[in-house]
């Protein structure tokens, strides 16, 4: 058995930036998606974004999926 306290449905960029949150603030969290990968259709975008920083300037969809799964990864609960 696992323990959790936060389901999030969607592996996406919103569901990764909200399992990051939870976990950061302590929660048990688990992510569920279809698809066998985590980052929903942002893996698909090859441009680089526009903004500040904080909205992940000039970076690619991929890049902000493995930049939120590695953050995941160091914030994860046991």
């Amino acid at each position: 058995m696992r323990r959790t306290e936060a389901i999030i449905i969607g592996g996406g960029p919103s569901g990764l930036s909200a399992a990051l949150e939870l976990l950061e603030n302590g929660a048990y969290v688990t992510v569920i998606d279809r698809n066998k990968s985590l980052g929903g259709q942002q893996v698909k975008q090859t441009h680089k974004f526009f903004g500040s920083e904080n909205e992940h300037a000039s970076k690619r969809g991929i890049d902000i999926k493995n930049m939120l799964l590695e953050a995941l990864l160091l914030t994860k609960s046991d």
